[in-house]
């Protein structure tokens, strides 16, 4: 089921790119010794290759450092879009929320994004193999441009959702193909250091989103936070189209491609995120947790998922996620470790705005520069744990130890209250990120060790899909503690006018700034309870995480 490490990591290390003249076709660098001999016609699944034959695989050789940079900024730019994209929403849906008069609603901005980025991620990777890297990445970042600028026009919260969805579809092809791209041009013992590179430009991304997000919002319109990507989108495609140059690497028709797709496991899966999603979203919000349409949703969601599972394991003969990778012990591991760690993150990330904003009475701009500790610690994790790996050639130790300290920020940031002090705001979210910087970094090494070099693309991507469901789970059940938990609170103080109060909160979080002083400060507290849940809930997913860990093997690269 796996190849043998000895051998599999002597392959790795002789993986290279260097400038050749007489290679032109499309060879895989992890099956390059045997295929040396044989004609250019061989069918191989995965590599990088300049079409004009300025970059070639050429074998016992370190890859180009002139090659890697040569495309890697070409690259990057989609990255920070991508990253900018996520943080202009988490800090302006409140304000989203609001224009529309449906702040209880407002999550599906988000989880619309999530849901599509989830389905889609692990079939880029099958769009990698089957049509060609370049080919991926610049559909995927046409379907993210299409998206933001259908967001920007969006004259109803419904359209923003179905617009979202779209940017989802491109978004996770972005993040998916160009960690895919990397994976080819890098070798293993170096990976984590440019992964933590590609992160740090992620969390320059991130840094920038809130605070322009919520500069637009409070000056001008949120609008123009979606708007503002699209040009930008047009430069990262000029980029790829010019400097990315790879040729195409099969004769197959473009029927013979589309039939080779796992259309059924993509179905199952998009059936059971949606299913799992919307029954978070009613529960407790619009309907009650015992309401029959909330249960019908959770054993739909259950059925999906088990299906696909059993599809991807017996039924597809090109499945979205091989079965070969979810078996591998190191790999589960690392996927369910990447799965709670964006269950965690991105609880954390729509809980913090509602806490700045509802019960601090911060600015949209102003909770948006909060989101800044978080995001930086994060960027410095990912070049830390890169290059912990480069350095000791171990990724086991550094991840246990990054999940011990997300899992201490996170448990910290129950402290806050109505007289946090300012080092607080900024200490808790640093090693909470710092944390989760480094796992992100060091269990994708994890993965690409572990799993075999034909399925490496299959594995990254199915990677990105756990993080995913992480992802929409996250937003979806932290929204969800937060409704909950606060009909519950205000339940113990009102009896008259309950609903009332209820459903204006749930139009407009901000509402609770123009209610009379003793209401007021009823309502403030009852939304700090609500959003400490919330941190409740991410310190144990993080704690979850840092158990699994223990089982990833420790091995040396």
């Amino acid at each position: 089921m796996i190849m043998d490490n000895s051998n599999k990591d002597g392959n790795r290390e002789s993986e290279s790119i260097l400038h050749s003249d007489q290679q032109n076709s499309f060879i895989s660098y992890s099956t390059f010794s045997d295929n040396l001999n044989k004609s250019d016609d061989a069918n191989v699944t995965s590599s990088l290759a300049h079409s004009n034959g300025d970059v070639s695989i050429v074998n016992n050789s370190r890859p180009s450092g002139t090659a890697v940079w040569k495309v890697l900024p070409a690259l990057l730019l989609g990255i920070i879009l991508s990253a900018l994209d996520n943080t202009i929403v988490a800090s302006t849906y409140t304000k989203i929320g609001a224009e529309f008069g449906k702040f209880n609603e407002i999550s599906w901005a988000a989880t619309s994004y999530m849901i599509a980025c989830t389905a889609f991620q692990p079939l880029f990777g099958r769009f990698c193999e089957i049509y060609g890297r370049k080919s991926t990445l610049l559909f995927a970042y046409s379907v993210f441009g299409l998206g933001c600028f259908f967001c920007g026009l969006s004259q109803s919260l419904y359209q923003l959702i179905i617009a979202r969805a779209i940017a989802g579809i491109g978004g996770g092809g972005m993040n998916s193909t160009v960690t895919i791209l990397m994976s080819d041009l890098v070798p293993l013992k170096q990976r984590g250091t440019y992964q933590g590179i590609i992160n740090v430009f992620f969390a320059v991304g991130s840094s920038l989103g809130g605070p322009v997000g919520g500069f637009f919002a409070d000056q001008f319109t949120w609008r123009l936070g979606f708007f503002i990507q699209v040009p930008l989108l047009v430069v990262a495609f000029l980029s790829v189209t010019f400097f990315l140059n790879l040729p195409h690497h099969s004769r197959e028709s473009f029927t013979e491609k589309f039939s080779r797709i796992d259309w059924l496991g993509l179905l199952l899966l998009t059936s059971g995120v949606f299913n799992m999603t919307f029954a978070l979203t009613l529960g407790g919000n619009t309907r009650p947790w015992s309401d029959p349409l909330v249960a019908m949703l959770i054993l739909g969601s259950f059925i999906s998922y088990s299906s696909f599972l059993y599809v991807e394991t017996y039924v597809s003969e090109e499945p979205l996620a091989p079965i070969t990778v979810l078996t591998d012990r190191t790999c589960l591991s690392a996927y369910l470790c990447n799965f709670f760690q964006s269950l965690s993150q991105l609880s954390w990330i729509y809980s913090l705005p509602v806490y700045y904003q509802a019960v601090m009475n911060q600015s949209t701009e102003k909770s948006g520069v909060w989101l800044i500790p978080m995001i930086v610690g994060s960027s410095i994790g990912s070049l830390l744990g890169g290059i912990v790996i480069n350095l000791t050639g171990n990724y086991k130790r550094i991840t246990v130890f990054s999940y011990f300290l997300a899992f201490v920020g996170a448990l910290s940031m129950l402290r806050y209250g109505l007289n946090t002090q300012v080092w607080e705001y900024i200490l808790y979210p640093f090693l909470g990120g710092l944390g989760t910087g480094i796992s992100i970094t060091t269990t994708l090494v994890a993965i690409i060790h572990a799993s075999p070099s034909a399925l490496q693309a299959s594995a990254i991507a199915t990677s990105y899909l756990f993080r995913s469901n992480g992802c929409v789970l996250g937003v979806s059940i932290s929204t969800s503690i937060v409704q909950t938990s606060l009909k519950l609170q205000l339940r113990k103080y009102f009896d008259y006018g309950l609903d009332e109060l209820i459903r204006q909160l749930q139009k407009d979080i901000s509402y609770v700034h123009v209610l009379p002083e003793q209401i007021r400060v009823v309502v403030v507290r009852a939304l700090l309870t609500s959003v400490h849940y919330t941190f409740l809930f991410t310190s144990v997913s993080f704690f979850v995480a840092l158990l699994i860990s223990l089982f990833i093997r420790s091995q040396q690269i």
